[in-house]
């Protein structure tokens, strides 16, 4: 068994052109399984009603960059030789899950210009450095909380593992991610959010989260926040809890 599976990140991987024969059999390979094999993050929400990806809070009938278009040249290429991308992270997640411990570590995923392991792509944030901040899918166990109490404006997903490797902001490591309730009910995909929500809170269930963006210290207040450009970046799983009882735990530790 491996000892470290960051040790592809540390050779330099990078979007290299593979050759033909590796190309070919990627590609046969990628056609077959319909694997992810890029994912594009969204920059910006997808307002009810409209087909495309609009900016919160712009006028309605002004397009701004989609996914595809922020992708890198050698992304594009790959995309026309029938590698299989998406800028829907819950696409990629639901592949993400069909592999064991092993598969992740052989499959591939370019995301902003880099090529991971599924391994590498997704980690927990107890796991990422500062220097990965930005460049990897986070998941876990979250615990929901609504505010204010009575009418709440605001959903809060706090994250049941703190960011162990960031330095304690105002002697805190928690992080969470802060959302209006107004920005999920524009979200074209809303009501399937808050239904997930719904079905976590019961008492059977609990909530795991994945999500694209970036960790930024809270302005004032102690530990950390994701910031998220677009809710196509946030994946919400309801998760029955074993019948044990026993704390919900997550896959072991990449060291």
């Amino acid at each position: 068994m491996e000892t470290c599976i960051w040790s592809e990140e540390k050779t330099g991987l990078s979007l290299a052109e593979p050759t033909t024969d590796e190309s070919q059999q990627r590609v046969a390979h990628a056609k077959k399984t319909n694997v992810v094999d890029i994912f594009l993050p969204a920059e910006s929400d997808t307002l009810r009603g409209s087909p495309e990806q609009r900016k919160s809070g712009t006028n309605i009938l002004t397009p701004v960059p989609t996914a595809a278009d922020q992708a890198t040249q050698k992304e594009r290429n790959r995309i026309r030789d029938g590698y299989n991308s998406t800028s829907r992270l819950e696409r990629f997640i639901d592949c993400w899950l069909q592999f064991d411990a092993d598969q992740l570590k052989v499959q591939q995923v370019a995301i902003s210009g880099k090529t991971l392991s599924y391994r590498q792509a997704v980690t927990n944030p107890a796991w990422i450095t500062e220097e990965q901040n930005g460049h990897r899918i986070l998941y876990g166990a979250a615990r929901i909380s609504l505010w204010p109490p009575a009418k709440p404006t605001r959903l809060y997903l706090n994250f049941l593992d703190d960011c162990e490797q960031f330095p304690e902001h105002l002697g805190n490591q928690s992080l969470d991610i802060d959302l209006p309730l107004a920005r999920i009910n524009q979200h074209r995909g809303g009501a399937v959010m808050l239904h997930k929500l719904t079905q976590a809170q019961q008492p059977d269930y609990y909530l795991k989260v994945y999500c694209w963006g970036m960790i930024k210290a809270k302005d004032k207040r102690p530990g950390y926040r994701i910031e998220i450009a677009s809710l196509n970046n946030l994946v919400l799983k309801p998760v029955a809890k074993k019948t044990s009882t026993a704390k919900p735990s997550l896959t072991d530790s990449p060291q």
